[in-house]
């Protein structure tokens, strides 16, 4: 199988060059004996990200997700989870080297687990 990806992405970097970003993906959460709930992660390092502005198309498919905030659409290499409640997920985070994190609420599009592009949002 022909990995698109890289080689689109070997002819986007010159135009746009990617960052590497850290992703805290969602292990779900522990319970406390008051039961509050604290979320828990498993870290990635080095994995390559393309920050773009949401398209109308990405923008009318959160439409409804109560999204506030700054919100961008992020290319990545891999696969990355959403806020997903029934599953008691809490959506991954990515953290770029200026230290801003986004939460990744919405798998936008997946490609055979090559890459994904996701919305999020700026966490503050």
């Amino acid at each position: 199988m022909i990995d698109l990806f890289t080689v689109a992405r070997n002819q986007v970097d010159v135009i746009n060059a990617p960052v590497l970003v850290t992703i805290s993906r969602s292990t779900g959460y522990t319970t406390a004996n008051d039961g509050t709930r604290t979320p828990t992660y498993t870290t990635i390092t080095g994995i390559k990200a393309d920050v773009q502005p949401m398209t109308n198309k990405d923008l009318h498919q959160v439409d409804g997700l109560n999204m506030g905030g700054e919100k961008s659409a992020i290319y990545l290499s891999g696969e990355l989870l959403g806020v997903l409640r029934a599953g008691q997920n809490g959506g991954d985070v990515i953290e770029f080297p200026n230290g801003n994190k986004y939460l990744v609420v919405l798998v936008l599009e997946q490609w055979d687990r090559q890459w994904v592009k996701v919305a999020a949002v700026r966490q503050l």
